[in-house]
């Protein structure tokens, strides 16, 4: 005869994924009259990364003509007030001597789940704007529309910062032999800001984990 205990083991404690954008601290820097919480904001950020998504895939002759009908088909076009303005800061940074082997190679909105060691174990998901793998590095690079731009690394918002050390660490397990490259792409002005490891691994220990 089977005897079975008269009480069940504990049940080990589950967590909800959590988006690396949530794990608290500032998104803006003081002063920027972008909110990003404003609908118009929003849509912005929506819209462009749509079209840093979608036309680096086509001929530079197509770009244009194809993001405007992109803009103009998508369900937030009303909330865009300068269409031409948003195309242009798309197409700048696509087409940038600077920032042209971003969107030349790699792979765009990539979904990446992980349970972080550096967040007590705590599971994360979201999605990488852009994943390229280089011979001498993995660059994670996340699109950022806010107007005001950071002039060091330093003054990135502490939020952002703890979002892209999240995202540095996934990665990480997947390409353990490789040095992982976090950076932000700021489209307004094509500037790129890339995060040293010391800074994100500070920020992400000051993460509270319910």
């Amino acid at each position: 005869m089977i005897h079975f205990p008269s009480t069940l083991p504990p049940i080990e404690k589950q967590f909800d994924p959590i988006s690396p954008s949530e794990l608290g601290g500032a998104k803006i820097l003081p002063g920027d009259t972008h909110d990003e919480e404003s609908d118009a904001a929003l849509a912005w950020g929506r819209v462009i990364h749509m079209l840093l998504e979608l036309l680096p895939g086509l001929s530079s002759e197509r770009r244009s003509d194809s993001g405007s009908s992109l803009i103009a088909a998508h369900p937030d076009a009303a909330l865009i007030s300068d269409p031409t303005e948003l195309l242009n800061e798309a197409l700048n940074l696509i087409e940038a001597e600077h920032s042209r082997w971003i969107f030349s190679d790699g792979l765009a909105e990539v979904p990446i789940t992980a349970c972080l060691p550096t967040l007590e174990g705590q599971r994360i998901y979201g999605i990488i704007d852009r994943l390229v793998d280089r011979d001498d590095a993995v660059w994670i690079l996340d699109y950022k529309s806010n107007r005001i731009v950071p002039n060091t690394p330093e003054e990135t918002p502490e939020g952002l910062i703890r979002q892209m050390a999240a995202y540095r660490d996934a990665v990480r397990l997947l390409f353990p032999e490789k040095p992982i490259r976090a950076a932000l792409l700021w489209t307004r002005t094509g500037e790129m800001t890339l995060l040293p490891d010391a800074l994100m691994d500070a920020a992400l220990a000051r993460v509270s984990i319910p």
